[in-house]
């Protein structure tokens, strides 16, 4: 009976985790036809092409060599099609992605690469509770730096500090590195599908390997969606594994400085002693995106969450978590 139990629970988080998951899937359906009208047909994308080409021929303005500023990048422009009201929603770059997709939007979720030859700087503070007396509280750092390779490539490299209490010693706890490939350029595959996988060199603990699929794109002018499936898993000790779905959407209140938003995150979690008995997490609070000035991004993500024990068919805590990260475009 108790594993009947444990079955029907664990089918039911399931279809609880799929049906946010294909919420999200139909809100951006529904916005397909609107996403489509961003897609350039090849004769459109050849002619932005050229005249990009042209621009480069006539002399590229000093703010335009490497490394490039999105906020200095020219709009594309196509014979025939209005740039888009939003500043923020002019096509620029290589791959004629928005302006607004050159930098982080979401701490939980990805989208798309960074563009041809920029680079940004992030540092990140997380600060973890369920807010129980006696019990020590988590606080990891976290510096990172994102770089626009070309040919829809992106490379990002992690250093990450943790610390228990707010008394505890700040040690080194992991190396990242971390690759992404856009497999067509912006508005060519609906979604804008993006691979990537990321390494985790852990300074105690066994090493990971982190695969994801991100999808991202425009609901409507001033509204823009990421949903990120993930993979996780150990490389030796218990192989602990992770099944994770993230998502945000955000609302442009000022075009290129401020939006709100509001993200989502589930993760499933087992081990190799007990595959398919689930430790749950479900998190899920607004984020805050401001740029004061055109190179500074700061988000503010504070999540609050749950943790569920499908082994045991309990509710096993409820915590908090508070992301900022503040990015710096040079």
């Amino acid at each position: 009976m108790g594993t009947v139990h444990r079955r029907f629970r664990n089918a039911s988080r399931g279809a609880v985790l799929g049906c946010a998951g294909w919420a999200l899937w139909g809100v951006l359906a529904a916005a397909g036809a609107a996403q489509a009208q961003e897609i350039k047909a090849p004769a459109h994308r050849a002619e932005a092409r050229a005249a990009e080409a042209e621009r480069e021929r006539a002399g590229e303005p000093e703010a335009e060599r490497f490394p490039r500023r999105p906020w200095q990048m020219p709009a594309i422009t196509v014979t025939d099609e209005p740039l888009p009201e939003l500043r923020e929603e002019e096509p620029i770059g290589s791959y004629g992605q928005p302006r607004w997709t050159a930098r982080r939007r979401f701490p939980t979720t990805r989208i798309y690469v960074t563009p041809e030859g920029v680079i940004e700087l992030e540092f990140w503070f997380t600060v973890a509770d369920d807010g129980r007396k006696g019990r020590e509280r988590e606080i990891e750092s976290q510096l990172e730096l994102n770089m626009g390779l070309g040919n829809r490539l992106q490379l990002d490299l992690y250093l990450v500090f943790g610390q228990e209490g707010s008394d505890g010693a700040l040690d080194v706890t992991e190396n990242k590195i971390e690759l992404r490939y856009a497999l067509a350029d912006w508005g060519e595959i609906w979604g804008n599908p993006t691979l990537y996988y990321e390494y985790v060199v852990r300074h105690e603990g066994h090493d990971k390997h982190e695969l994801k699929l991100l999808l991202g794109g425009q609901l409507a002018p001033g509204w823009h969606a990421g949903l990120n499936l993930v993979y996780e898993i150990e490389v030796g000790g218990d192989k602990e594994q992770e099944f994770k779905l993230t998502s945000g959407i955000a609302r442009t209140l000022i075009d290129s400085v401020l939006s709100l938003g509001i993200e989502f995150e589930a993760e499933l979690k087992d081990t190799r002693h007990d595959r398919g008995d689930f430790v749950t997490e479900l998190l899920i609070g607004p984020s805050l995106s401001w740029s004061p000035i055109p190179p500074a991004n700061i988000l503010v993500t504070p999540l609050f969450g749950i943790e569920l024990d499908d082994s045991r068919a309990v509710t096993e805590d409820f915590f908090y978590e508070v992301t900022t990260v503040v990015g710096w475009t040079f």
